[in-house]
């Protein structure tokens, strides 16, 4: 059996060992994992951990005036000697193949800006032609949950701004469920083909059936036939959510905040409007819904203008429901998983599976499992199953 391939960059990647034979790193392969592995355990305990990620081969250049050759001994003394800086409790590994990171746990970003500051002085001193060269350009720091214990406010996203330093839009806390390996790549691209097809479908066979909803509404209620409303999708990126509208226009949307509100805080007794043993977890006598309105949200005919959301790529057929900005602000720590790590969808296993009657954290915990498991196969049986749900009405309001 050959284990060490004769490509030394092939073992940056995804070698046969966790370590990289020519430099002592992880591959990225291992490294990612020890990312997924760190921002769990963060959800977990709320502790801070910090990501820098350098580009060896671009400060090699800059150095060298060169990019192919002899850079590669060059690029492994500079991986070594950055390794070299770090702590014995950090991990250190092959961010992508030009790019190595260094996981620091328990570091809040001022730490991890100092240890970046450290960098910058040492290079200065250690190196020949260290002038010639701008690090900022190439070393980067993404912190995690950076004080905040619960994930409330910007910081639960991996990033505050400043100079060299990620947020969100970067993705690069996120870097294990955006590499693009073959089977992964693959398993999108047939969800995608999935959705569009599913979405395609429904928007043909429902189109007289939507034509009409939207003339009832105009003539029924005076305002928009659509609702449109900003959302968080995948990664925290925002899209314009749609929905046919059945509330007033100008409806107060703190009814529902209050309400959201006490969901996720767990204040079942103030939301719930059925029994002890069959509780409902919904605002069932909302004065602002239309009588149209009440109809529209029963049957879940409100919702198929959201089978466009799917085809500009915003949702999918199956996920989590997207939340509203202020739900997010309110997530504890390891909610935030539902939001940022999976698109979201028109239904989900939340919707076929106790839906009213299941708590805030009962369904951040479905949503969770279906971001670890998905599958076309999955998906398919959530929508048969969704079928059943819409026509039987159960818990919908």
């Amino acid at each position: 059996m050959k284990i060490f391939s004769r490509d030394p960059s092939s073992h940056r990647l995804n070698g046969p060992l966790p370590i990289d034979p020519e430099t002592g790193l992880y591959s990225q392969n291992f490294f990612l994992l020890r990312l997924k592995e760190e921002r769990e355990r963060t959800k977990r305990n709320g502790r801070a951990f910090s990501l820098l990620i350098a580009d060896v081969e671009a400060i090699s250049t800059a150095l060298n005036g060169k990019s192919t050759g002899s850079t590669r001994t060059h690029q492994r003394k500079l991986a070594e000697w950055l390794v070299r800086q770090s702590r014995k409790t950090d991990t250190k590994g092959w961010f992508d193949l030009k790019r190595v990171g260094i996981l620091m746990p328990d570091t809040k970003n001022s730490g991890a800006l100092e240890f970046r500051e450290k960098i910058y002085n040492q290079f200065t001193q250690e190196w020949p032609g260290a002038e010639k060269v701008n690090l900022e350009e190439f070393i980067e720091v993404s912190t995690f949950a950076d004080g905040s214990t619960n994930g409330n406010g910007s910081t639960l996203n991996g990033g505050n701004g400043g100079p060299g330093q990620s947020n969100l839009q970067d993705n690069a806390m996120y870097a294990d469920i955006l590499t693009q390996k073959l089977f992964s790549s693959l398993k999108r691209l047939a969800k995608r083909i999935f959705d569009i097809g599913g979405a395609t479908f429904g928007i043909i066979v429902t189109a007289p059936l939507m034509l009409i909803i939207a003339v009832l509404i105009k003539f029924t209620s005076p305002g928009p036939i659509f609702f449109r409303q900003e959302r968080i999708g995948f990664l925290g990126r925002t899209f314009t959510f749609l929905k046919f509208r059945t509330m007033g226009v100008n409806a107060d949307p703190a009814v529902h905040e209050t309400y959201v509100t006490n969901l996720i805080n767990g204040r079942h007794g103030k939301i719930n409007r059925g029994t002890e043993a069959q509780p409902l977890y919904k605002i069932n006598d909302d004065p602002r819904v239309t009588g149209l309105g009440r109809i529209l949200r029963k049957t879940s005919l409100d919702e198929l203008p959201q089978l466009f959301n799917i085809l500009r790529g915003d949702m999918s057929l199956v996920g989590p429901r997207p939340p509203i900005a202020y739900e997010v602000e309110k997530y504890r720590l390891w909610h935030c998983g539902r939001v940022f790590e999976v698109k979201p969808g028109l239904t989900g296993l939340w919707q076929v599976s106790g839906r009213s009657q299941t708590s805030f954290d009962e369904m951040v915990r479905l949503d969770l499992q279906y971001a670890d498991h998905w599958s076309i196969w999955l998906d398919i049986k959530i929508i048969l199953k969704t079928f059943r749900a819409v026509l039987s009405t159960a818990g919908a309001y």
